[in-house]
């Protein structure tokens, strides 16, 4: 089969595929840290997503959410976190930080590098600290290489186990630290106090406007439409469906894994598009197909949500209630733009039909490679 290059549909697609690599979908609930043995001493890089890395800062989850354009005001206060996000020790001895750095990713993710001093003979350990202060169902992926990139050990760790074990015979003989360097223990993290259930209607609202995921399955749905009723009946099905996920994940009703929820966000996108692409004129039961996979999307929700309420335990009613409503406040704003767009193209039938392809094909491709990339590469 030979693509012609010269089609329209060809190079949106790949619009998509470009526009997926910068608009990745971050998972709130995992992190992803390689502790590398270099010449000079131990490195421990870590990522997580900047509601996480929040959560870390004193009344972090209280204050504006970590953007591009804030995060220089929030370096120092990271800086300062990334000292105590682990404890590593060798043959028991308590190695201390010498020195943190972070940055921004790409993809709006926090990115902490932590160094210690080289380790003597012996056995390591390295303690996640930052797990204690993370909800249950948080996961740091936690692998250790030597510095020819050999693994050494590797383990998903969670709130109930925050620290991996490197037996002594995979530790490679290294020079010894020096004395100079001080040991201590770092002082464990201070609880944050609890967030008023107000701040929860902005969080909601951020959640939705800033998830390109949800985002992209949303404009899946609305730019299909051709009538007020139908796009009505469509916006209150979604929300019907994540509202039900919502609650039932948040109080402990349910529980998920983000490894089976992110790849099925993904597939709702890819379908949304395709759909749209193959029935070209409004879908029939698109308020169906909201419900369910808005279903699909609340189990989604629920892990930001329980981020922001840094809660192990069941998020309280008032968090629930106020996230929620910040949901449906953004999605109506979402809403209202298709509707004003659809007003504006009400003249021009062709121009509707022509945008409805453009938008659907991205769509697709955003889809597709989120899938590919959660299930393979996450």
């Amino acid at each position: 089969m030979i693509i012609s290059f010269q089609r329209p549909l060809f190079w949106f697609a790949a619009l998509g595929f470009a526009l997926a690599g910068v608009a990745q979908a971050h998972d709130p609930l995992q992190s992803w840290t390689t502790v590398s043995l270099k010449d000079g001493g131990i490195e421990v890089q870590t990522t997580m997503a900047s509601y996480a890395a929040q959560s870390l800062l004193e009344n972090g989850a209280r204050r504006p959410p970590l953007i591009s354009d804030n995060f220089e005001d929030y370096l120092p206060e990271l800086q300062q976190a990334a000292l105590g996000l682990f404890v590593v020790t060798a043959a028991g001895e308590v190695l201390a930080p010498k020195d943190a750095s972070v940055e921004l990713t790409e993809e709006l993710d926090i990115e902490f590098h932590v160094y210690y001093p080289p380790p003597g003979a012996g056995p390591w350990r390295i303690r996640v600290t930052y797990l204690d202060r993370m909800p249950e169902g948080f996961v740091s992926s936690v692998f250790v290489e030597d510095n020819a990139h050999k693994s050494l050990a590797w383990d998903d760790l969670n709130v109930e186990r925050i620290y991996l074990d490197v037996p002594s015979q995979t530790v490679p003989a290294v020079p010894a630290r020096p004395s100079a360097v001080p040991t201590a223990v770092l002082p464990p993290m201070r609880p944050q106090p609890a967030i008023p259930p107000w701040k929860f209607v902005g969080l909601g609202m951020t959640n939705l406007l800033t998830g390109f995921g949800h985002l992209a399955f949303l404009s899946g749905l609305l730019v299909a439409g051709r009538k007020l009723r139908p796009v009505v009946a469509v916006t209150l099905c979604f929300a019907l469906g994540y509202s039900i996920t919502l609650a039932f994940d948040a109080l402990n009703l349910i529980t998920t894994s983000s490894h089976l929820v992110d790849p099925l966000i993904a597939i709702s996108i890819m379908y949304v598009g395709i759909e749209n692409l193959v029935r070209r004129d409004e879908p029939k039961g698109r308020w169906g197909t909201a419900f369910a996979f808005g279903l699909i999307h609340g189990l989604g929700f629920a892990q930001a949500l329980r981020v922001a309420a840094a809660s192990s335990r069941r998020v309280p009613v008032a968090a629930l209630v106020s996230f929620n409503l910040g949901l449906e406040l953004a999605q109506a704003a979402v809403a209202v733009l298709f509707l004003f767009g659809l007003w504006k193209m009400r003249s021009s039938p062709a121009l509707a039909r022509a945008g409805t392809v453009i938008v659907s094909t991205v769509i697709s491709a955003l889809g597709a490679y989120w899938l590919v990339q959660r299930i393979f590469f996450s």
